[in-house]
């Protein structure tokens, strides 16, 4: 092997022990989430990326969301400043890749798997390509997504609310390119003893990371609501039933693979998901759709709860 290759791979064996040395010091895992932005930190001149982590208080419980904003907005973010493909929609096309890394850090996935992912998006429906490295989001597609940006939303956790989902929901069922469509109706279990045990702030700490995880794990076209207390309506375009379960039944497992702390405890605690999916095709009204949603959710609680049923 020559001289300048074994120098190159000491040189990168010394800068990984200092990133760990790094973790170490901080109490953080050494995950990749957090070895990145230790590595990134210690080894780059990326003054807003050290600025940003050194602001960060990572004795905070919710130390890991801080950790995944400065992730993705300073460093997934540059390194997908080639995909940029010169259209007005870049914004959207990036946010879908960046959302499907970060989404899976939590289980420490290989960014190979997630890399695979994205190969599967650009050749999927939802983006048509017209001419050399462009990547467009058809009209029809935009008119829902700028009605799911500005319509009204839940207080509590950002989310769409009752109202912004039918609104949302009618601009996006007329046009024909986002059938089919899967509907998803999601509760917490039994969340009002939770509440009773742990109190209102934890709970309502559940319910904004709920919210959070559903969207950062979907993708950017898909519809993320927050109706009532602890019930949740996910709508994902372009999506068949059988696939939507798939997608359910994994979030179900992400959801339950989560701990939460409460401050100035040790102790972990963790909630669950019961989900019913249904499918909105333009002959079926929304408010049908959705009551044979909710009949399915019904049946996974029946059913012992932390699982997924279909209409």
């Amino acid at each position: 092997m020559p001289e300048t290759r074994l120098n190159d791979i000491k040189a990168a064996g010394m800068k990984s022990r200092v990133a760990m040395a790094w973790l170490r010091d901080h109490q953080l895992p050494a995950e990749p989430l957090c070895y990145t932005i230790a590595y990134e930190y210690l080894h780059t001149e990326d003054a807003e990326l050290k600025k940003k982590v050194d602001a960060l208080d990572l004795s905070q419980d919710d130390y890991r969301s801080q950790l995944d904003k400065v992730f993705k907005e300073h460093i997934l973010a540059k390194r997908f400043q080639e995909l940029t493909m010169q259209t007005g929609h870049t914004s959207e096309y990036v946010t879908e890749l960046l959302n499907m890394l970060v989404g899976k850090f939590d289980q420490q996935a290989d960014i190979s798997d997630e890399v695979d992912k994205i190969k599967d998006l650009l050749s999927s429906d939802m983006y048509s390509a017209e001419g050399a490295g462009e990547v467009v989001i058809s009209a029809d597609q935009e008119s829902y997504l700028k009605t799911k940006d500005e319509t009204s939303k839940d207080e509590l956790t950002g989310l769409l609310d009752k109202n912004g989902l039918f609104k949302t929901l009618q601009e996006a069922i007329v046009h024909k390119e986002n059938h089919p469509m899967t509907v998803i109706h999601m509760d917490i279990d039994k969340f009002a003893h939770f509440n009773s045990v742990n109190g209102k702030v934890m709970g309502d700490a559940v319910l904004k990371h709920l919210g959070k995880l559903s969207t950062n794990y979907l993708k950017g076209g898909d519809i993320v609501s927050r109706i009532e207390d602890d019930k949740y309506i996910l709508v994902l375009p372009k999506t068949s039933i059988e696939h939507g379960i798939k997608i359910a039944d994994e979030l179900r497992k992400k959801v339950a693979g989560v701990s939460l702390k409460k401050k100035a405890s040790m102790t972990a605690v963790k909630v669950t998901v019961s989900m019913g999916v249904s499918e909105l095709t333009p002959n079926v009204s929304i408010a049908e759709v959705l009551e044979k949603a909710k009949k399915a959710l019904d049946r996974s609680i029946d059913l012992g709860r932390n699982c997924v049923n279909k209409e």
